[in-house]
């Protein structure tokens, strides 16, 4: 839970480090100033909109013309409904070939997989007894059905190690 908790902290400090330059550099731009003046322009225009909306009606010409040079405006009836089944692949599925992997098979995967920090614990301990120093390739030839528990372990990249035993 801590290492999980570290590395999500790692993570909000990077947004907030990635939001703190972008700020930055959207002030040293000036483009805030052009942010500003264009939010003023629109809310003056808004008032005006509202100040009049009375008096116009909304398909009444107002004696000016609005040139959108990006924008095409097009009917709703030249639209079409996009229908998966006109792209659909040819030829149904197949099915998988039967796995030979019993429900034990799985079981014995997922207790190989998983780390018994218990056994771990006691045979870094019954190795220490016997020498002051223990490395990880003494452990994975002394007690080799463990190996991949301890190299799951151990060989986590990226991963800072929670307790020290010796």
């Amino acid at each position: 839970m801590t290492n999980r908790l570290l590395d999500e902290g790692g993570n909000v400090h990077e947004v907030l480090q990635t939001f703190s330059r972008s700020l930055r550099t959207f002030v040293q731009s000036r483009e805030y100033q052009e942010q500003r003046r264009f939010s003023a322009v629109l809310r003056e225009s808004q008032r005006d909109a509202l100040a009049i909306k009375e008096q116009i009606r909304p398909n009444q010409d107002v004696g000016f013309s609005l040139w959108l040079p990006s924008a095409q405006l097009r009917s709703a009836a030249q639209w079409r409904l996009y229908d998966p089944a006109d792209r659909a692949a040819a030829g149904g599925m197949e099915d998988a070939p039967k796995s030979g992997m019993t429900l034990q098979d799985i079981a014995s995967m997922v207790r190989n997989s998983e780390i018994d920090f218990g056994v771990l614990r006691r045979n870094i301990y019954e190795r220490l007894q016997q020498s002051s120093v223990v490395g990880i390739e003494e452990l994975l030839r002394v007690y080799p059905h463990r190996a991949t528990s301890l190299c799951s372990a151990v060989c986590r990249p990226g991963r800072r190690p929670r307790k020290r035993w010796g």
